[in-house]
């Protein structure tokens, strides 16, 4: 696994660092990508036919989450899919944001998980993450659209399994507190009641909230033949509108291994914090007075 530098926005690009794990674990003379200052690789346009257009709106309560212009990404690549529409950064090889309706309709089967995980056929197969890339990693691909908000149709929620939907987890995130906060999610819906969900990974680095400390840039690590990167911390955002208000609650979880008595209501953040730190503008098309009322404070825990 090697150890990575990346660029905060407004210094775009990718430096490579010394490999700290042997071999045997991260394959000799892997290569890290950057941005390309000559590239004929065309980003496909966001202009949509049906169906696609559809489960944008219907995914995208108020219009996909915006990047900065002076995004550190590199090249990104819009997919939708019925259950859920991401972003997928093609340097990192992992989704910016995920953004899914959950409806009570949508949790109330019993379809199996069959863990089909493969490559997303709407993305070209070299710009997203392979199976190689997680083997003996220390790593899981964990979902971002989890695979528990679809239990009626078995087809959305094999589609839950396609490789652009996974980030790079540790398990003891993935596998505990990660899941209760899927798991406390999917209890806040009603059936006059959904929630839009939006969750992506975050390169983070608190020495940079402190002009003493700060160099502009982020360590992470990288793993995997195609250099998949690791996150250093997960947002998810939930979106709901109960008694005729809108509400909203933001999470973020460091992508380390966390022990069991620590409690995911204790990560809450303001979505303006993410905002800040992801260069991503979560709900383009809302009124700005109900946008700054939901974004700009910490949520207090919803009690149903």
């Amino acid at each position: 696994m090697n150890r990575t530098i990346i660029a905060v926005p407004g210094l775009l690009g990718i430096v490579s660092g010394a490999t700290f794990l042997p071999s045997a674990v991260d394959p000799p003379g892997q290569i890290h990508r950057r941005p390309a200052i000559m590239t004929t690789l065309t980003e496909p346009k966001i202009e949509f036919e049906q169906p696609a257009r559809g489960w944008v709106q219907t995914n995208c309560r108020f219009g996909m989450p915006e990047l900065a212009e002076d995004h550190p990404y590199g090249p990104t690549w819009i997919v939708p899919h019925e259950g859920y529409v991401l972003q997928l950064s093609t340097v990192d090889k992992i989704p910016l944001w995920v953004s899914e309706k959950v409806t009570e309709a949508q949790i109330s089967g019993d379809r199996p998980r069959r863990d089909l995980f493969r490559f997303d056929p709407t993305v070209p197969e070299h710009l997203q993450a392979g199976k190689p890339d997680y083997v003996r990693t220390g790593y899981d691909r964990g979902h971002q659209a989890p695979a528990g908000d679809q239990t009626s149709n078995q087809r959305l929620k094999d589609d839950t399994f396609f490789l652009t939907n996974m980030s790079s987890h540790k398990p003891r995130l993935n596998r505990s507190i990660s899941r209760f906060l899927e798991e406390w999610t999917r209890d806040q819906i009603t059936a006059t009641a959904p929630v839009y969900i939006i969750t992506g990974p975050i390169f983070y680095d608190s020495l940079e909230e402190n002009p003493q400390t700060a160099d502009g840039l982020v360590e992470y690590y990288s793993i995997g033949p195609g250099g998949v990167s690791v996150p250093t911390h997960f947002y998810k955002i939930v979106l709901q509108a109960k008694g005729g208000r809108w509400r909203a609650i933001a999470f973020v979880l460091e992508n380390r291994s966390h022990s069991r008595g620590e409690r995911f209501e204790d990560f809450r953040r303001s979505i303006d914090w993410i905002e800040a730190r992801t260069a991503i503008d979560f709900f383009p098309e809302m009124d700005d007075a109900i946008e700054d009322a939901l974004e700009s404070e910490i949520a207090a825990m919803w009690d149903q």
